[in-house]
């Protein structure tokens, strides 16, 4: 009798194999990386008087950027699963524009702890910008969508290695220490007086509070298994700053190395290159770049592809989620948005139509995080790298100018396959 019902139990579950329902949804696990990481002013070289960060996270000057880093437990590596996303909280803080940022991880033996000096080793896994915070807002906050940084898990897996991982950016607090952590200025150039003080980020005291703009919480975010921890490391390119050439329409190339270290056998790597470029400064930071090339050694790799990106489908919940007046340069006289990112948004390129100079929101292309060229075959040792930029086209600013602090905050990075 017992034989019987356990028969019929075994059927009853056949069943719902056969129809495909699963038994349980996959858990999703949350790693929680960083609490509320204040973000420090980027144009001071300096922390604030006193200031000690919390236990186990460190904060490095460099770069032009503060990393506020914390090192992974081996029972975090161990719930990295193969689809993981990162998670960013925003805690409006007194900064009234928008950050480049980043989410990056630093390699380092057994027991040492970084420095400033390893900073230019660091990864840059997915870029995203700082939201607006203006005025006489309340204390928002904010989650970005998740991003995709699937393609590192590995990596960060990797329990032979010290795993660091954290924040790179920074803030630029608009508002003289006197006024106090939420006392931002009003549309007349005042102190507004209708934003009370808020709880202050960890370990920052009143007098401190100054001096951080916003701050960010960091997790990671996964359901499916970790699979193989990497024996390889991620390689990154050491850039030179960009050669101009021409003025309204301008091309430019970002040149550098990228040193591939020996797998143990062979004389070359396959891997994937994956490339996060924005423009940013006071003339090129509304503008993009078509007809993009990425050449290695001599060849290009993939297609040619656009900086591009409509923001307008993003203008309702990300471009600006704390701050709606800014959607009006989405429309109007102007073409879609031509930035190549989107405030409070991931860092998008649109891959799918390169050339095309404006997307439209019913037509915008792929929206990435990244561009991603797959299957690259790269040299044991030296690897010449070069992303040449195709013409800068601009709607609300001038030409690229390299005198006028114009800049194009470029990683390209190597990802070995396993």
């Amino acid at each position: 009798m017992q034989f019987a019902k356990w028969m019929n139990h075994i059927k009853q579950l056949g069943c719902l194999v056969l129809f495909g329902l699963p038994f349980a949804a996959a858990a999703q696990t949350t790693v929680n990386v960083l609490a509320e990481a204040p973000q420090f002013g980027i144009y001071s070289s300096t922390l604030p008087t006193n200031y000690t960060p919390p236990q186990g996270v460190i904060v490095l000057r460099g770069n032009q950027s503060w990393y506020t880093l914390t090192k992974l437990t081996a029972s975090q590596q161990q719930q990295l699963g193969s689809d993981l996303k990162a998670k960013v909280t925003y805690y409006g803080g007194c900064d009234s524009y928008d950050r480049i940022e980043s989410v990056v991880y630093l390699a380092m033996p057994p027991g040492v702890q970084p420095t400033s000096n390893d900073l230019p080793n660091a990864i840059e896994m997915a870029r995203f910008m700082s939201s607006f915070n203006y005025y006489d807002q309340a204390a928002p906050i904010y989650v970005y969508p998740y991003m995709n940084i699937g393609s590192y898990q590995r990596f960060l897996a990797n329990g032979a290695q010290d795993i660091w991982v954290g924040i790179a950016g920074g803030s630029n607090p608009t508002f003289p220490p006197s006024q106090g952590y939420q006392k931002c200025w009003d549309s007349n150039g005042n102190p507004s007086t209708n934003i009370p003080l808020t709880t202050f980020p960890p370990n920052i005291t009143e007098a401190q509070a100054p001096y951080v703009g916003f701050s960010f919480a960091l997790d990671f975010v996964s359901s499916q298994s970790a699979g193989t921890p990497a024996s390889t490391d991620v390689v990154a390119a050491v850039l030179n700053a960009p050669t101009v050439v021409g003025s309204r329409t301008v091309t430019l190339s970002i040149a550098g190395t990228m040193i591939v270290p020996s797998p143990g056998s062979g004389t070359t790597v396959t891997g994937t290159v994956i490339v996060i470029v924005t423009s940013h400064g006071s003339d090129s930071e509304y503008g993009f770049n078509t007809g993009n090339t990425l050449v290695i050694n001599g060849t290009q790799v993939g297609s040619s592809f656009s900086t591009q990106a409509d923001c307008a489908p993003y203008a309702s919940s990300t471009i600006n989620p704390l701050n709606t007046s800014l959607e009006g340069n989405t429309t109007g006289s102007h073409p879609s948005n031509p930035r190549n990112w989107c405030p409070a948004t991931p860092v998008r390129t649109t891959a799918a139509n390169p050339g095309v100079p404006n997307p439209t929101t019913s037509n915008p292309g792929t929206p990435i995080q990244a561009q991603v060229f797959s299957n690259v075959t790269l040299n044991v040792g030296s690897n010449n790298v070069v992303l040449n930029m195709g013409p800068f086209q601009t709607r609300f600013g001038g030409a690229y100018n390299a005198s006028n602090g114009d800049y194009y905050p470029t990683s390209i990075t190597f990802v070995p396959s396993p």
